[in-house]
């Protein structure tokens, strides 16, 4: 039985400083290459290696003399290296109590002498990342003088190689902490103008002044989210995806791309287009989720700026190569006023506001060169061409990917589409098939409803479920329900129906799979968003130095349903008095506070009330600084800008601990939602479930 190497008490930080320097899984390199052979040959050990150990492995990155690429920690000579911090000799294992019974002396292996020296770059702490180590078989009654000096001169060599990957990563830190701090000082004002414009939306103005601030109040609404807004959010987007990437992460790709699309839904789309994506079988990949996510929703998002009409269509395909599956990502839209020289000319770094000609498209042509260097940075090249009814953007990724089953409960299962959209249908029945169900598609409800009647007294076909588009149902109504029909699920864009019945267009698998095993198989439903209103009774404490952005936070709470009562602080100190004195249900603070820090703030107020929750406000999310807000306590890290969604999630955890059923519309339970002719109501207005909001309508507004 192996006896494995104890670990330091700091093997945390060990680790941390292992991953930031990026060479774990890395291609082999010459100059690490070129070490361990040098090492073997004037050694005349058969065996050397550069071995890192890991959390549960240690990983070879070079190696002569031994078939395999990693082996386990528990075994590992290496890893006695990394706890002691010094070189260590075995001159015979079989004479050693520590190694006699390991299973790499024991087995096919064999070792018989270890000679390990500690990798430990300069920028590290002092932590031990691995060894340069030589392995023979055979023992050895003493090692050369010659051959230490030699191990002791280019385990050097090795530690240098590393540091020079982690003063890269120091250096790419530092410049995405002053860029994302000056992008985010630039964005913050404008993010709280077009929160705040949204919020008066909801607000009633009486008299004369009714028309005229609804139109100064789309007017700000629209300058605060122009190009230059939608710039700096892809600058940012960019800067986090090179920061805060996890590049060997596994992830569902169905998961992945429905993600991109929710995030895409959430913004206004012209109503004549329709937007959904092909993938006829589910996979589980191995590769960068945030980058991979990153590219879809910025080439999603230019397919709809340029698109008015017609459909916005993703399709993924994944076939078998040699060693790695290869998934392959087609963007198709109708677009007809970009041509093939403007949009490659926009695609040069940062040239869009030069080249384009329409004030709106300026902000593409950086999205686009972001796209490009996103995918440059996976490997894989973005190539456009012009279609007969639009464009295509299209780039295939080298990933390990694994075919997922659907779920047997719904193999077999028949249910009947009703749309008058061809595309909507067909990608509809893609996503039926993807879950091995039967499918009978109609455009109209007349012939659905005669086809449900054959069936019925045929018997020659079972009908499991209808999915009926809302505007099918407009020009007709809906059957009376009799015993032995089955369910109707009304399917659009925020259906006016109960959320059992409804869903969501563009459909999604994910919700489609939840919405059938829920209605045929008896599976709990996930929890509907729209909940009834209750009595307020948190109490909430808002610390920030940015006032304006302070206020905001204040006016959007004021309103929630669930709110009675808002502090403000502008300071560590003033915020360290007040959870003093008062005890918080909720407390919101700033990271970057001057004097006394956000962390410091948190870690005192978790330690005088733990059952209060903090939500720690941040321009830098990377896993390290999440990491750090967490072991001062932080329940949650939200980035900013700040999005209203992040908010109303937290207000609903912390309704569910303080026993509330908490109200996502922002009203109390005894003031239900009214209309009044001062105030544009659902007509004129979409109210924004996610966000609590009521957000101005994407169609024209009419106010009396």
């Amino acid at each position: 039985m192996a006896s494995p190497a104890p670990r330091r008490l700091d093997e945390p930080d060990r680790l941390r400083w292992l991953r930031k320097a990026a060479i774990l899984d890395t291609k082999p390199e010459t100059e690490f290459d070129s070490v361990v052979q040098a090492l073997q040959c004037i050694s005349k050990f058969p065996i050397s290696l550069v071995s890192l150990v890991d959390d549960d492995r240690q990983w070879f990155k070079a190696n002569v003399g031994l078939d395999a690429t990693e082996l386990g920690r528990d075994t590992s000579f290496c890893a006695h290296v990394v706890a002691s911090r010094k070189p260590l000799i075995v001159l015979d294992t079989h004479n050693d109590p520590l190694f006699t019974h390991n299973p790499l002396v024991t087995g096919g292996t064999k070792i018989r002498s270890y000679v390990g020296y500690p990798i430990t770059p300069a920028s590290a702490e002092g932590h031990c990342m691995g060894a340069l180590c030589i392995i023979d078989t055979v023992p050895h009654s003493s090692i050369p003088k010659e051959v230490h000096k030699l191990l002791s001169l280019l385990v050097t060599v090795i530690s240098g190689l590393i540091e020079r990957n982690l003063q890269l990563i120091l250096k790419e830190e530092k410049q995405y902490s002053a860029i994302s701090t000056i992008a985010h000082e630039l964005l913050t004002p404008m993010e709280i103008i077009s929160q705040s414009a949204k919020l008066l939306h909801s607000v009633k103005v009486k008299g004369s002044w009714r028309r005229e601030a609804s139109d100064l109040i789309n007017t700000i609404t629209e300058c605060s989210e122009g190009t230059a807004c939608v710039a700096l959010r892809d600058l940012m987007s960019l800067l986090r995806m090179q920061h805060d990437t996890e590049p060997n992460t596994e992830f569902e790709l169905r998961g992945c791309i429905e993600s991109a699309f929710q995030k895409i839904s959430s913004a206004p789309t012209p109503s004549a287009v329709d937007i959904g994506y092909v993938m006829p079988f589910d996979f589980l990949v191995r590769g960068d989720n945030l980058r991979l996510r990153q590219i879809l929703i910025n080439l999603l998002s230019n397919a709809l700026h340029f698109t008015h009409s017609g459909s916005v269509t993703l399709m993924c395909n994944v076939t078998d190569a040699q060693h790695m599956s290869k998934v392959q990502f087609t963007i198709e839209d109708t677009s007809s006023d970009m041509n093939i020289e403007q949009t490659w000319e926009m695609m040069k770094r940062f040239s869009g506001a030069l080249r384009c000609n329409l004030e709106q498209h300026t902000a593409i042509g950086l999205r686009l060169a972001m796209t490009q260097h996103l995918c440059e940075s996976m490997g894989a090249t973005l190539y456009f061409k012009r279609t007969s009814n639009g464009s295509q953007f299209h780039f295939a990724l080298e990933m390990e990917a694994v075919p997922l089953q659907p779920p047997k409960e719904l193999a077999g299962k028949t249910v009947l589409l009703i749309d008058p959209s061809s595309y909507r249908r067909r990608s509809l029945k893609k996503h039926c098939e993807s879950l091995a169900l039967k499918t009978i598609s109609v455009p109209e409800v007349t012939e659905g409803i005669e086809l449900l009647g054959h069936f019925r007294a045929t018997l020659d076909l079972h009908i499991d479920a209808v999915f009926c588009a809302a505007e099918a149902l407009a020009a007709c109504r809906c059957p009376d329900a009799t015993e032995g029909d089955p369910p109707w699920v009304i399917t659009g864009r925020h259906p006016a129906v109960d959320d059992a019945c409804a869903l969501d267009t563009p459909v999604m698998q994910g919700n489609l799979k939840q919405k059938l095993l829920s209605l045929l198989c008896n599976a709990p439903a996930p929890s509907s968003p729209r909940r009834e209103p209750s009595p307020p009774g948190l109490h909430i404490l808002c610390v920030d130095a940015q006032t304006a952005r302070q206020r905001l936070l204040q006016s959007f709470l004021t309103r929630h349903g669930a709110v009675a009562r808002v502090d403000l602080a502008v300071s560590g100190e003033e915020a360290l008095a007040l959870s003093h004195e008062t005890s918080y249900d909720v407390i919101f603070v700033e990271a970057l506070l001057p004097g006394i820090d956000g962390l410091v703030v948190t870690q005192v107020a978790k330690e005088q009330s733990p059952g209060t929750r903090v939500a720690v406000l941040s321009v830098f999310t990377d896993p390290t600084s999440v990491a750090e807000c967490h072991r001062c306590g932080a329940d949650y890290v939200l980035r900013t800008p700040l999005a209203f969604q992040e908010v109303e999630k937290v207000l609903l955890s912390a309704g569910q601990t303080a026993g509330l059923r908490v109200c996502k519309r922002g009203v109390p339970a005894e003031e239900p939602p009214t209309t009044d002719a001062a105030c544009p109501g659902p007509s004129g207005a979409n109210v924004d479930e996610r966000d609590g909001l009521r957000l101005p309508a994407v169609g024209p507004r009419t106010l009396s």
